[in-house]
């Protein structure tokens, strides 16, 4: 960022670059290791983990600051009834972790966020874990769905749009959340 603000960068391949590029970084930057690993190239969670740890290791061998880390987790994935991170194999241990992320989307009928499903099952897991929690992406649809009977409905959005002020209310309440 030409700011000097903080940037957010996605990181998935390992290379023979990612020690000098960590070197070069002059701004503090949160580094999310392969962003929604539940959705992505892993046969499993602990696939992904293992990944996950070989590239904090490189990460933190480049001795920078400025870098912290952490894991961005597909929200839906924690879903109660088919969700493949409700066991939290893809979460790597805390050791490795600066913080923990997740994406948070709605559709459903249910616009609570403390009610969702999903962000109960997630927090659960790492809440315990004694780390920051960053979201990474959040929105609230309001295109057309099944939900909206296929037509754009202004009064929906109009009313899902006044719930974004309200999710980030909830969040930062609970002290260890970065929006």
């Amino acid at each position: 960022d030409a700011r000097g603000g903080p940037q957010v960068v996605s990181y998935n391949v390992a290379s023979d670059n990612t020690v000098p590029w960590c070197e070069s970084v002059t701004v503090p930057t949160w580094l999310s290791i392969d962003h929604e690993p539940e959705n992505n190239k892993f046969p499993n969670g602990a696939a992904f983990v293992d990944f996950y740890c070989s590239q904090v290791d490189i990460i933190r061998s480049a001795g920078n600051p400025l870098i912290s880390v952490g894991p961005i987790s597909m929200g839906y994935a924690y879903r109660s009834r088919y969700g493949n991170g409700l066991d939290g194999s893809y979460l790597p241990p805390p050791d490795y972790c600066d913080w923990y992320g997740v994406d948070i989307y709605q559709q459903l009928p249910n616009y609570n966020l403390p009610d969702f499903d999903y962000w109960k099952n997630w927090y659960g897991l790492v809440q315990p874990l004694h780390k920051p929690i960053l979201i990474g992406e959040m929105g609230i649809y309001a295109e057309p769905n099944q939900y909206s009977g296929g037509t754009i409905d202004p009064k929906l959005q109009a009313k899902r749009a006044l719930l974004i002020p309200q999710y980030f209310d909830y969040l930062n309440g609970l002290g260890n959340v970065i929006c």
